[in-house]
Formats: C-alpha cells, structure tokens, sequence
C-alpha cells in the first residue's frame, strides 16, 4: 500500500470465507495501518453482506482500541 506506484497497486481487497477470522484479520490490518504515518489517514471501508457480521466488526474493533461505525444500506 505505500510502495505502489499507483492507485491500482496501493489498494486491494482481501476476500474471507465462512468462519475464517474475517473481523479479527480486519481488525489487525486497520491497526497495522494505524501504526504507519503514511496510512494513518487513509479511509477504511469494510462491506459486509450480514448485520450480524457489522455487529461482530464492531465488538471486535472495540477488544482493539477502535470504533466501527456502521452504515447499513438495505435493499428489499
């Protein structure tokens, strides 16, 4: 994320499956971030698919010193 040349190469997704530790990977990674002047400032957004997983990130966030805010989008 700091040595890409580019936006394409500076951003990236990561992809977890059912019962992988999504929020605690998540949660190491902002906190990583964090810790680097040079990503200190960037935005994260998490996208879920379930609000138990939204409530999850954040009791998880909290365990590590963040706050989540959540900002449900719902389609019917």
């Amino acid at each position: 994320m700091i040595e890409g040349k580019n936006p394409l190469e500076r951003g990236g997704i990561i992809w977890h499956t059912q019962g992988s530790g999504k929020s605690l990977t998540m949660m190491f990674m902002v906190r990583e971030m964090k810790l680097k002047p040079d990503l200190m400032s960037w935005k994260i957004i998490f996208v879920t698919d379930r609000t138990q997983l939204e409530e999850q990130l954040a009791e998880t966030g909290q365990s590590v010193g963040f706050t989540i805010k959540a900002s449900q989008l719902h389609q019917s």
